[in-house]
């Protein structure tokens, strides 16, 4: 079975017999967004329009929360972490590592990124746990696993605000407040192209594609366009994990 198969067969199941996390409905606060008159949501910055999304209600259109990192820095999730970069999230806790080890899956990623890591590409593990998740714990989970590393942060903030960022990365039918563990969200901030992989994926395969949305460039040299299941919009809730 080829490695793209094979990735795509693990997405398939996906969603089948994974440890879910329960998330709160409050509803977020967002940076400034318009509409323009076909009602696409766009996003805006000094005026000019950036290229359309792939995400329901705007591809990069996350919540900007202040997030604590396990190294004792303090960030803004979109502004600082996400925009202009090729990043992988995930969610997850200490508590739950027992379950489905995720930290250990995404630090032979890590391996295998090398000298790309904290360069080309960035990785943030948001805590879904915050109250026992502390950035002193995080930090101490993350040197278990062999994860302290620059590039890659153990990330904190109120369940609330968890509970946002995870309705922003993941809809899925009735299932929209509970977000597997496995899946692990990747895209380019810049340019609004997601997609997702489970974290057990073969590492090879996850760098490859990693590598096509590097400066906002497909595999063949070109801007990323979607494919696969359909890109999400307002009127649909399937879950988007293909670029191409």
């Amino acid at each position: 079975m080829s490695l793209r198969r094979k990735f795509l067969t693990q997405m398939g199941i996906a969603g089948l017999a994974i440890p879910t996390l329960a998330l709160g409905n409050k509803k977020p606060s967002y940076a400034k967004y318009r509409t323009d008159g076909s009602q696409t949501i766009v996003r805006v910055r000094n005026g000019k329009i950036l290229p359309p999304p792939t995400q329901a209600r705007g591809g990069n259109y996350f919540p900007n929360h202040v997030m604590y990192s396990h190294t004792g820095e303090t960030f803004r999730l979109f502004d600082d972490l996400i925009d202009n970069k090729v990043v992988m999230v995930n969610f997850m806790s200490i508590a739950g590592h027992q379950q489905f080890q995720v930290t250990k899956y995404l630090a032979a990623i890590a391996d295998r990124l090398g000298k790309q890591l904290g360069r080309d590409v960035f990785m943030c593990s948001i805590s879904t746990d915050p109250l026992h998740d502390t950035p002193k714990k995080l930090k101490a989970h993350a040197e278990q696993y062999g994860a302290d590393r620059a590039g890659w942060h153990f990330l904190t903030t109120s369940k609330n605000n968890v509970s946002a960022i995870s309705k922003r990365l993941f809809s899925h039918g009735r299932h929209a407040n509970n977000h597997p563990i496995r899946i692990v969200h990747y895209g380019n901030g810049g340019v609004g192209v997601w997609g997702a992989f489970g974290a057990d994926s073969n590492p090879e395969f996850v760098v490859e594609r990693l590598s096509w949305l590097k400066n906002g460039r497909g595999n063949n040299g070109t801007t990323p366009v979607v494919a696969g299941p359909a890109r999400l919009t307002t009127s649909t809730r399937r879950h988007h994990n293909r670029v191409s």
